[in-house]
């Protein structure tokens, strides 16, 4: 088949595939894409180039409790069915958004409730001096590097998450097939790169399910 016998919606797949493909050597190394280089290279190189489809999968009770906690991005609740014409539209008036149902987001904001009155959460997520999905950026043996921590304070690295059970046994055994303790220690490496200074740092763990206990963990060397 030549390229003037193809179909059209072939020629232009083809031609999207081609124009889309990024050179992982080209951006940053982000530990969102870096933890798939357990499995192999090739997911590694795969993972750089669907960034944004990833993104906008991710769109659930973790996202929009992340969003409903820190302000950022909106939110906004779609209450009809997730198809046709009029969804297709709503999407891309809200594409700055995180989309939630009636129930995502109710038990989004349960999430994020508990974590504003949590007694031990509250001040390492809130203090006055905590800035909020902070950006850092630096190098690692002449590679980009970059990060997006939930909460940095003046001395802490801390990253939330939520999780089916934050007891904190069951919390750690998930985490480390997740790499949770890996994603902080890169945190950690990116703040101390970037001039930062030392930091201490805490995984916060929140239940997605009712009564949505709050688990703070500092960890260890």
């Amino acid at each position: 088949m030549t390229a003037e016998s193809m179909p059209d919606e072939l020629r232009e797949e083809l031609a999207d595939g081609a124009r889309r493909f990024v050179d992982p050597r080209s951006i940053p190394v982000r530990f969102s894409n870096l933890r798939a280089i357990g499995q192999s290279p090739l997911h590694y190189r795969h993972a750089c180039q669907y960034r944004e489809e990833k993104s906008a999968l991710c769109r659930t009770l973790g996202t929009g409790t992340h969003a409903l906690t820190f302000g950022t991005p909106g939110v906004v609740v779609f209450k009809a069915r997730r198809a046709g014409k009029v969804w297709d539209e709503y999407k891309k008036q809200n594409e700055a958004a995180v989309i939630l149902s009636a129930k995502e987001y109710a038990a989004s904001k349960a999430m994020a409730d508990a974590l504003h009155t949590d007694p031990h959460a509250a001040p390492l997520l809130f203090g006055s001096d905590v800035r909020h999905e902070v950006h850092v950026v630096w190098k690692f043996q002449g590679r980009d590097c970059a990060g997006r921590i939930d909460a940095l304070g003046s001395t802490t690295v801390i990253d939330l998450k939520s999780a089916r059970s934050a007891q904190p046994a069951r919390f750690a055994n998930a985490g480390r097939w997740a790499g949770y303790h890996a994603q902080i220690a890169w945190y950690m490496d990116g703040c101390a790169a970037a001039g930062l200074g030392p930091r201490v740092p805490y995984l916060i763990a929140v239940e997605s399910g009712a009564p949505n206990p709050v688990v703070a963990m500092r960890l260890t060397e």
